[in-house]
């Protein structure tokens, strides 16, 4: 299959089909897409680390860690530091969002009861048992948490109407 190529102001871009996107390098399209081949191998993922640790831990300069590890330029270095920063912070992010939406199905469990059809509140040890936390203590700190963040965004709300009135 031929590849399509435009121009647009910054060079050729290249039709990449796996991913359904256009490109500016044909080999090496997104680092961020799952199962993308130009993605970095372990053997790569070890040596950002490295650099990391380095730079953070150490108080190395680039010129320093690049010596050290054998590569040719400070550039390497420094994407290499920022390529693990971004790869961690990408992560604490989706876990940070799992917890989030873990702690707003047990406060949905919570108040999910109607008087009307004679139900009662789901307990705290049911919202354990039903989202796998350790203990009916842990369902009601989600529970907590969640009320919290939907208490800051209710502030905030009213605090841009108020913005909006003045």
């Amino acid at each position: 299959m031929r590849e399509k190529t435009t121009s647009m102001g910054n060079g050729p871009q290249h039709y990449h089909p796996a991913l359904g996107t256009m490109s500016y390098h044909p080999t090496r399209p997104r680092f961020t897409c799952a199962g993308n081949p130009a993605s970095p191998q372990a053997g790569e993922r070890e040596a950002d680390l490295q650099a990391w640790f380095m730079r953070f831990r150490d108080g190395m300069t680039y010129r320093q860690i690049a010596d050290r590890l054998g590569w040719k330029t400070e550039s390497a270095a420094y994407k290499a530091v920022w390529r693990f920063n971004r790869r961690e912070l990408a992560k604490h992010q989706t876990r940070a969002a799992k917890v989030r939406a873990r702690q707003d199905a047990a406060l949905r469990e919570r108040l999910s009861w109607d008087e009307d059809f004679g139900e009662r509140p789901t307990t705290y040890q049911e919202i354990a048992n039903g989202l796998n936390y350790a203990h009916r203590a842990s369902a009601w700190k989600a529970c907590q948490r969640a009320l919290e963040r939907l208490g800051d965004r209710l502030q905030d709300m009213d605090e841009d109407q108020d913005d909006e009135r003045d």
